[in-house]
């Protein structure tokens, strides 16, 4: 009899598992509308399924279920406080991609990282020299303070402003392969470098290549503002800007050079070369101006100057003990644009093209030399 009545308890226990097991796995929660229960038969919510009875679907609706397509649509359209921008600058021989992420963690208080990677190749073909320049960097700026004042909503027609507080951090490694002929005499002092017998009246000439990489580091504070302000109905001012007042840049570089010299020379090194600079420089900033109109069309502009003011702690078989630079660049333009739902964020996807200038003028020691660059620039984000 024992045995009998266990076997009935363990089938009418697998039954009951069976039904909750169907009713939670199957697509249709709701029972039929012809189907009555009785008075003290427990709702999902009171039997402990956490479901809202309120929000169960009907018959007939399937019960919802995660899309990641939907989440993330709702995250670029500023339904959650988590935000992210994102986008791309491409070059003529490489690109720049950037992107940063918000968190709100009230209305006027958030956080943001904010990440750039460049990549780009500079080739130089002269009468008699050739020269390829591969350039990769990477820009890291965490705000862990970030500022908001006034009301938020894109219709608002108060004033909007945001301030930040962070660290800038940048390391760049630049890598240079040039080659060119040349000609030596016997009071060059090329001669001893490379381990030439210089007692010969006569000259060599031949071509050399030379090899280089740089690396720099640069770390400091940084501090950002924006200030949206409405004009009219459909225009509105941002202006914007970036600095960080002074930090510490630590550069190396390292070179060689590879001397094919025609006749009994052969092919001759000359030694390894390096040069390390480190000090306190200042500034790096810039300054953004742009206008919207009718919320899709925006007219841009702006300004960035960088110093770099190096002394040399380090010095192999080099005379350079000081080198500064002065860096600047004017980019205007202007940029098609979908407006966003809030005024913490530029915009939900744009597109813009401008024209850049810069203007780099350098001082190694008592010498000085500038160099101007132009180009159209075509960036895109969201």
């Amino acid at each position: 009899m024992n045995g009998i009545f266990r076997s009935r308890r363990f089938f009418s226990l697998l039954t009951v598992l069976l039904f909750f097991s169907f009713n939670l796995f199957s697509e249709e929660t709701a029972l039929p509308e012809d189907t009555a229960l009785p008075e003290d038969t427990a709702l999902p919510e009171e039997a402990g399924t956490g479901i809202d009875s309120e929000k169960t679907p009907e018959a007939g609706e399937k019960s919802i279920t995660f899309n990641a397509i939907n989440f993330l649509r709702d995250i670029l359209y500023d339904k959650y406080p988590f935000r992210v921008d994102f986008g791309a600058e491409p070059h003529r021989h490489g690109s720049m991609v950037f992107g940063s992420v918000d968190y709100d963690w009230s209305d006027s208080f958030s956080q943001r990282f904010r990440l750039e990677y460049d990549h780009y190749l500079i080739s130089t073909n002269s009468s008699g020299k050739l020269s390829n320049q591969e350039v990769r960097s990477v820009s890291l700026t965490p705000f862990p303070v970030v500022f908001y004042f006034g009301d938020g909503d894109i219709k608002s027609k108060e004033r909007f402003t945001q301030f930040n507080i962070g660290l800038y951090f940048n390391y760049s490694i630049t890598t240079t392969d040039s080659g060119s002929f040349f000609s030596l005499s016997e009071d060059d002092d090329v001669w001893e470098k490379i381990g030439l017998d210089d007692s010969s009246d006569q000259s060599v000439s031949g071509f050399l290549i030379n090899n280089a990489e740089q690396k720099y580091t640069i770390i400091g504070p940084a501090f950002g503002y924006s200030l949206n302000i409405p004009i009219h109905k459909y225009i509105s001012a941002t202006i914007e800007g970036f600095i960080v007042p002074a930090y510490i840049v630590n550069l190396t570089t390292e070179s060689e050079t590879t001397y094919h010299v025609s006749g009994e020379y052969g092919v001759q090194k000359a030694p390894k070369s390096s040069v390390d600079f480190r000090s306190l420089s200042y500034p790096i900033a810039r300054q953004t101006l742009a206008l919207d109109f009718f919320r899709y069309i925006r007219i841009k502009a702006n300004m960035t100057y960088q110093h770099l003011d190096l002394r040399a702690i380090n010095i192999e078989d080099t005379e350079v003990e000081s080198y500064s630079q002065h860096t600047i660049t004017l980019r205007y333009g202007g940029e098609l644009i979908k407006p966003a739902n809030t005024r913490k964020k530029s915009s939900h996807l744009w597109a813009g093209l401008y024209y850049e200038m810069s203007w780099v003028k350098s001082y190694i020691q008592d010498v000085y030399s500038s160099e101007y660059n132009g180009k159209w620039v075509l960036c895109f984000g969201t």
